[in-house]
């Protein structure tokens, strides 16, 4: 079992590093808000793993599966929210140059639906399961699996929100705050858009 850990953390933490949505949200909390609510934020993306985890060892996502059009809901829904999040950053007409904090409780929940609502995150989840759990693994270690991805998640999203808001780092970052968050305005709507353009509804 010891072989698998180790396995599934290399694959998690890869995961996790690979530019996307969680990276570009607890990014943008990091130098527009608090190193607190960046490791909100990271810990809202972690718990939306453990539901993607629930709901892969419970069957929930055989079932997802076997209903394209519930499956297609869920995924049009989560590429809306990513465009919605990627224009909110793009053409947001606010300076991004003072630090502003919001309440902790939204810099959470952010954290929480980026995750959750982004289709390639289910699928990262259930294409890890398929490689670690078969039908005679127990739910134990299911779970098990779960709080490693989760947990090297939270990990690499701690540290990066540490690193950023180191205050050395966070003032030569401070410089260009401003395109960072139009570039990532852009590479949220653009996977928003391309999420859309790959469900075979157009």
């Amino acid at each position: 079992m010891l072989a698998e850990i180790v396995s599934l953390s290399v694959i998690s933490l890869l995961g996790a590093m690979s530019p996307g949505p969680d990276f570009a949200i607890i990014t943008r909390h990091a130098l527009t808000g608090s190193r607190k609510s960046a490791i909100l934020a990271s810990l809202g993306v972690c718990l939306a793993i453990m539901v993607h985890v629930t709901y892969c060892s419970l069957g929930v996502a055989f079932l997802l599966s076997k209903t394209p059009l519930l499956f297609k809901s869920i995924q049009v829904a989560g590429a809306c929210y990513l465009g919605y999040l990627g224009a909110k950053l793009l053409f947001s007409k606010k300076s991004h140059s003072a630090v502003y904090a919001p309440p902790l409780h939204k810099a959470f929940l952010s954290g929480f639906l980026t995750n959750l609502l982004n289709p390639k995150a289910t699928l990262f989840v259930l294409s890890v399961f398929t490689q670690f759990v078969n039908p005679s693994t127990p739910l134990f270690i299911e779970f098990v699996y779960g709080f490693v991805i989760a947990g090297v998640g939270f990990a690499w999203f701690a540290s990066l929100s540490y690193i950023i808001t180191h205050r050395a780092l966070r003032n030569h970052f401070v410089k260009f705050q401003t395109i960072l968050m139009k570039v990532m305005g852009f590479v949220l709507l653009a996977l928003g858009i391309s999420v859309l353009f790959t469900i075979s509804i157009f």
